[in-house]
Order: C-alpha cells, then sequence, then structure tokens
C-alpha cells in the first residue's frame, strides 16, 4: 500500500511539473514539450546510472520512475529502454525499437484521429 501512495504523490508531483514547464510559460510551443521530454530523458538517466552505485528502496525507485517521472514524461522511460538495449550490446534491437516506437505511434496518433473523424461522419448520417 506504501507502494501505491509513493507513485500517487510522485504522479500528483510529475503531473505538476510537467503543467508549469510545458504550459506556465506565457507562450505555449512544442519546443516547452520538447524540453520537459529532454529534462525527463536527462533525469531518467541521471537516476538509472546512480541507483547503480547508491541504493535506494524499490518504493523509492518507483516513486521517482513510475510516478514522477511517469507522470512528467514517458518519453523518458521509451528513451531509457532504448539506451539499455544498445548498453547490452542488442544494436539492431535498439535501432527496431527506436523507429517501431517513432512510426508506430505517429501511425496510432494518425488512426487514432482517422477514426473518430469517420465516427463523426458516420453519427451524422
Amino acid at each position: 500500500m506504501v507502494t501505491i501512495l509513493l507513485i500517487i504523490l510522485g504522479g500528483i508531483i510529475g503531473t505538476l511539473a510537467r503543467y508549469f514547464l510545458a504550459y506556465g510559460a506565457t507562450i505555449f510551443t512544442t519546443f516547452n514539450i520538447l524540453t520537459v521530454n529532454y529534462i525527463g530523458s536527462f533525469i531518467i538517466g541521471a537516476c538509472f546510472e546512480l541507483f547503480m552505485f547508491v541504493k535506494v528502496s524499490q518504493d523509492i525507485e518507483k516513486f521517482i520512475f513510475i510516478g514522477i517521472l511517469g507522470a512528467f514524461t514517458t518519453f523518458s522511460t521509451y528513451s531509457l529502454e532504448a539506451v539499455k538495449l544498445f548498453l547490452a550490446g542488442e544494436y539492431r534491437s535498439g535501432l527496431w525499437y527506436i523507429v517501431k516506437g517513432n512510426l508506430f505511434a505517429i501511425l496510432a496518433v494518425a488512426l487514432g484521429m482517422f477514426a473518430v473523424r469517420y465516427l463523426r461522419i458516420l453519427l451524422k448520417s
């Protein structure tokens, strides 16, 4: 139960940080979102490396990785998984992971948009 509460607390922190960094600026641009993704990617990489040498409880890891960073940016998790594949010498898998991750995510967004557009047309008829 403590783990769940820590993840929820981390999620609140990550969500608010994302909101204020991405939307708190007087002018919103896509650069704001990219900045959030870059910051999150840096933090997840730094924490991943740090926790290899500085032992923290699994609850704290989940608080940071799933709670804070999961709410702050899922892009950081995606990036970490790609780097871990390359560090393990799985270059082909790492490259394929990146290609699939980007291509299929973009296709899924487009498919979702077209599905809603199609449903709107059907419902108007």
